[in-house]
């Protein structure tokens, strides 16, 4: 569930429907722009305080250290008050419902075993070690570290979302009813309508195959498909056997001699496909049908007649196999919106307050009845978001350390003014017709409006230096200002309009010179004075152009006109009409609307200036960012 916090006031997070209307709260934006904006200025100046803080820290030698950037020791408190500022606001929802589940499975005397989440986790880690590394673990730690990420720190992140998993599941499982509904439903499914089924002989010839060493996924499954067709055609020979009379119990004993011969029991529809269930249903008694590859077997069955299932005798095991069966993701997901709507949980203003004006006492969240403390939500961000952030973070510190050292300052009023404008800018891209519209796309995404801007005017501190900086070390180069110069004025500077009109071959056509006639009868018209738009609306056989008076979309650009029309278009001046020129098997002519040629060397300058003014892409930003932070030394300390 997501956050609600307009301007820094506390305030719960139980959100009315839609429908509800004069219910929902809406703020003015305009006064949560002017709130957010004075709380980013000071949340900023909060984590230069942190930045300030390490630095002391670092000099002192350190004390619980949990990173180093750059050689520089980095304490649990700075990097905690920074993860505080830049997740902690977005996590809230993530931490509220973990806490939520947590406390209502305690309550039901619900627990899961010692280790159980680290255990199943470990045991995931371990199928993708053997699936996608040939079971080299040494392959895949170095993939992690690739990505910032080592394994203890992965395991740590996994473990606690599996761990609010299994107990929704155990939550929803305690909370299932099983009626008796359900159990003539699951006896209807397993035996068919008022449990008539077919009583059949089982051959089932299991897909084993042995792991190879180093054997990645796709050759396994190669592996599997090549036995599960040799166990088909085994399967294929024995049933022709038990057609020229050989039971199928015996040629199971046969097979397994040291295994009771099968005796013929109530087909189970449980784990098989229609097409399945629908041959072996419809076989006569005593014929089989098959084989059948489903699961990790090939399957042959015998019929030995129809058979009734009474549902008592088998209601005990089916409503066993219901409460113990799987629980449905829908199951799961109703406990944790009951959950939600009857606990909500507000952010207080101590989240939001700069470090140096709290301490770990103080409260930031509000579950229910519960306050949680600075430190306890430091704690859990650490533990759950410290490695993965660990790089964003270096980052930052290191681009600051750059900027310092180069004499970059950059004033509260820019980082505002950008945060602002990145605030709009992202407004436009949800493109929500309402403000209501906008807050819902907040809300959704776990974000107000204050909340957001916050965001914003941290990252955009750290992209002001970056661009600064990548105007000083990275200028715009020839290629640069080339690209610039063809996305202004087009390919090599040229400015070519064209429209055309198309004369397809036609079925009556006697051959490629009747095509040419009409296209040159039709260039006969337009010398005689017809306009081409007009002649292109009544002649053109181009659908996308024909419309328009021959004149292409916006998009065109003159270069995909094949090389021998476009050299002698380019030799042609405005309002002049091409002869008819052959592209493929059709004839094309062209009226030249604009032809003009801006030299490079005449506005190089300009385009210069430009390109050392304007905002980079956010592409071109994270590019310098990348080159910026090549030689960025990280060592990530956390336990």
């Amino acid at each position: 569930m997501p956050v609600s916090t307009p301007c820094n006031s506390a305030r719960t997070t139980a959100r009315p429907r839609r429908s509800e209307g004069p219910g929902r709260p809406a703020p003015f934006v305009a006064a949560c722009l002017c709130a957010a904006l004075l709380a980013g200025a000071a949340l900023r100046a909060s984590v230069q305080d942190t930045s300030a803080r390490q630095d002391t820290s670092a000099r002192d030698g350190g004390a619980d250290l949990v990173l180093r950037v750059d050689g520089q020791a980095v304490t649990r408190a700075a990097y905690g008050d920074w993860l505080l500022a830049f997740r902690g606001e977005q996590l809230v929802a993530t931490f509220a419902e973990a806490e939520l589940v947590r406390n209502s499975a305690r309550a039901a005397g619900i627990e899961l075993e010692p280790g159980a989440a680290v255990a199943a986790v470990e045991d995931a880690f371990q199928r993708r070690i053997e699936g996608a590394f040939g079971g080299n673990r040494e392959r895949w730690v170095a993939e992690l570290a690739r990505e910032g990420r080592t394994p203890a720190g992965l395991l740590r992140e996994r473990a606690f979302e599996l761990e609010t998993d299994l107990l929704l599941e155990r939550i929803a499982r305690a909370q299932r009813t099983v009626t008796s509904d359900d159990v003539r439903a699951a006896w209807e499914e397993r035996y068919g309508p008022e449990g008539v089924t077919t009583r059949v002989v089982a051959l089932a010839l299991p897909v084993r195959i042995t792991p190879l060493p180093g054997e990645v996924p796709n050759e396994r499954r190669s592996r599997e498909q090549a036995r599960r067709e040799e166990l088909s055609t085994e399967a294929r020979a024995l049933l022709a056997r038990q057609r020229a009379g050989t039971a199928l119990a015996e040629l199971a004993l046969e097979r397994r001699p040291q295994e009771p011969a099968p005796r013929p029991e109530p087909f189970s529809r449980a784990g098989f496909p229609l097409e399945v269930v629908q041959a072996v249903e419809g076989l006569p008694a005593g014929e089989a049908a098959g084989p059948f590859a489903v699961g990790n077997a090939v399957w042959l069955f015998e019929s030995h007649g129809p058979f009734t299932v009474p549902l008592d005798d088998v209601a005990h095991e089916l409503r066993a196999e219901l409460e113990q069966a799987p629980v449905t993701r829908p199951a799961i997901e109703e406990v944790r919106t009951n959950l939600r709507a009857a606990t909500p949980f507000s952010v207080l203003p101590g989240l939001t307050t700069p470090p140096d004006a709290t301490d770990a006492t103080d409260a930031v969240l509000r579950i229910g009845d519960e306050v949680v403390s600075r430190a306890r939500y430091v704690a859990w961000l650490l533990a759950t978001r410290g490695e993965i952030d660990a790089r964003r973070y270096a980052e930052r510190q290191h681009i600051q350390t750059l900027a310092d050292e180069a004499g970059i300052t950059i004033e509260a009023a820019e980082v505002s003014a950008r945060a602002a404008a990145d605030y709009k800018a992202r407004k436009r891209e949800v493109d929500a017709p309402s403000e209501d519209d906008w807050r819902d796309h907040l809300w959704r995404v776990n974000r107000t409006e204050a909340s957001l801007l916050r965001e914003l005017t941290l990252a955009a501190e750290t992209d002001l230096r970056v661009e600064e900086l990548r105007r000083r070390r990275f200028p715009p180069t020839a290629d640069d200002v080339r690209a610039a110069w063809e996305r202004t004025y087009g390919p090599e500077g040229r400015n070519l309009e064209v429209r055309w009109i198309l004369i397809a071959p036609q079925p009556e056509d006697d051959g490629e010179a009747a095509t040419r006639e009409r296209a040159q009868a039709l260039r006969s018209k337009l010398e005689a004075g017809i306009d081409f738009a007009s002649l292109a609306k009544l002649h053109s056989d181009d659908p996308n152009t024909k419309e328009r008076g021959g004149r292409p979309s916006d998009d065109f650009v003159w270069t995909r006109i094949p090389d021998d029309a476009r050299e002698v278009l380019v030799g042609l001046r405005p309002g002049q009409v091409s002869a008819p020129l052959q592209i493929g098997q059709a004839f094309y002519l062209f009226q030249v609307d604009r032809n003009e040629v801006t030299p490079l060397a005449g506005v190089r300058d300009e385009l210069l200036a430009r390109l050392r003014k304007q905002r980079p892409t956010s592409v071109q930003l994270a590019e310098a960012k990348n080159r910026l932070c090549q030689d960025l030394e990280l060592e990530v300390l956390l336990d």
